[in-house]
C-alpha cells in the first residue's frame, strides 16, 4: 500500500506545475476515503441480509466485486509513464544506490516528524471509522446499517475536506493548513468521545463527520505533498512511502486496540481514551513546529535543508 500510494502521489506531484502540487498530489489521498464510500455502501447493502446469511456469504460479495478495481487500476498503471523529474535522474549513479539506507541514515529527523505528524490523521481513521463503529453497533446497539450508511456519508466529507484543503495548501502552505486540522482535533477529542458515549444516532453523526471531515481531511489533503517534499528527487519515492506506511500502520492499525484497552482501563468511560487522542494531536503539532514549509521548495535540488 506504501508503494502504490507513493508512486501514485509522486506521479501526480511531480507532472504538476509548482503551484499545484498539493492539490496535485492529493489525488492519490481522495482515493482512500473515495473507496471508503463504495466500500461502506457495498457492505451496507449486504447488510440487510439475514445475520446468519451475512456471516455465512453475504460479506464475501463486496469482495468479489472489487477485482473490477483491480482490473481498473492494472491498467492505468500499464500505460502510465514515468514523472519527468524521475526521468532526468534515471541514468545517474546515484540511482543504484540503495535508497532505503539513504533516507533512514541522512533524514532519520524527517522520517520521525513525518511520520508523528501523519500519525494524527491516521488516529482519526482508525478510531472513528474502526473502533468508533464497533463501539456503537456492538455496545451501544445502534442500528449496523445506518452506521454504515453515516460512515459513508464521513467519507464523501472526507473527500470534499481533501479537496478544500489541497488547494488551500498551494495558497497557504501545507504546515499552516495541517496544523488547523491537528489543533481542531486536538480541542475536539473529548467532545467526540462525549458524543460517542451518548449513544444517540444523530450525534454519532456529527461526532464522524467532524472527525473526518475536517480534522482528518485537512491534515490529510496536504500530507502527499508535505510528505514528498521532505525529500530530494533521488529518494522521494522510498523516503515519502516509508512515512506514510510507518504513519497508517502505528496511527490506524494500532488504534483501535489501544483505545479498547483504554476504555476497559476506565471502566467503560471513553474520558481516557479521548485524552490520549488529544495528546496524540499535541504531539502532532509539536513535531510539525521542527520542520520546514515545502510549498516553495525547489523538487529538483539534489538536496534539501532540513
Amino acid at each position: 500500500m506504501g508503494g502504490e500510494w507513493g508512486g501514485a502521489m509522486l506521479m501526480a506531484l511531480e507532472h504538476a506545475p509548482k503551484e499545484r502540487r498539493g492539490f496535485a498530489a492529493s489525488f492519490a489521498n481522495m482515493g482512500g476515503p473515495a473507496g471508503a464510500v463504495l466500500a461502506t455502501l457495498a457492505v451496507s447493502a449486504v447488510s440487510i441480509m439475514p445475520n446468519e446469511q451475512f456471516l455465512a456469504w453475504g460479506w464475501r460479495i463486496p469482495f468479489l466485486i472489487s477485482i473490477a478495481l483491480v482490473a481498473i487500476g492494472l491498467v492505468i498503471r500499464l500505460k502510465v509513464t514515468e514523472s519527468p523529474l524521475f526521468l532526468a535522474l534515471e541514468d545517474k549513479a546515484e540511482e543504484r544506490k540503495t535508497p532505503f539506507m539513504e533516507v533512514i541514515t541522512k533524514y532519520p529527523k524527517s522520517v520521525i516528524r513525518g511520520t508523528l505528524v501523519g500519525m494524527s490523521s491516521y488516529t482519526v481513521q482508525g478510531l472513528m471509522t474502526v473502533w468508533a463503529i464497533s463501539y456503537v453497533v456492538e455496545e451501544v446497539g445502534m442500528d449496523r446499517t445506518a452506521v454504515l450508511n453515516i460512515k459513508a456519508i464521513g467519507a464523501a466529507l472526507t473527500v470534499v475536506g481533501i479537496w478544500v484543503s489541497s488547494r488551500y495548501s498551494d495558497k497557504l502552505g501545507r504546515c499552516p493548513v495541517m496544523m488547523v486540522g491537528i489543533l481542531a482535533g486536538a480541542v475536539a477529542a473529548l467532545p467526540i468521545m462525549w458524543m460517542l458515549e451518548l449513544g444517540q444516532l444523530w450525534l454519532f453523526a456529527i461526532a464522524l463527520f467532524v472527525a473526518n471531515g475536517i480534522n482528518q481531511a485537512f491534515i490529510f489533503g496536504p500530507f502527499g505533498a508535505f510528505t514528498a517534499e521532505l525529500f530530494p528527487t533521488r529518494i522521494r519515492y522510498t523516503g515519502a512511502s516509508l512515512v506514510y506506511q510507518l504513519s497508517s500502520t502505528v496511527g490506524a492499525g494500532f488504534t483501535p486496540m489501544i483505545v479498547a484497552g483504554l476504555v476497559l482501563l476506565g471502566g467503560g468511560s471513553l474520558w481516557i481514551a479521548g485524552g490520549v487522542w488529544a495528546a496524540a494531536f499535541i504531539v502532532a503539532a509539536l513535531a510539525m513546529r521542527g520542520i520546514k514549509e515545502g510549498r516553495d521548495a525547489d523538487l529538483e535540488a539534489e538536496e534539501m535543508s532540513h
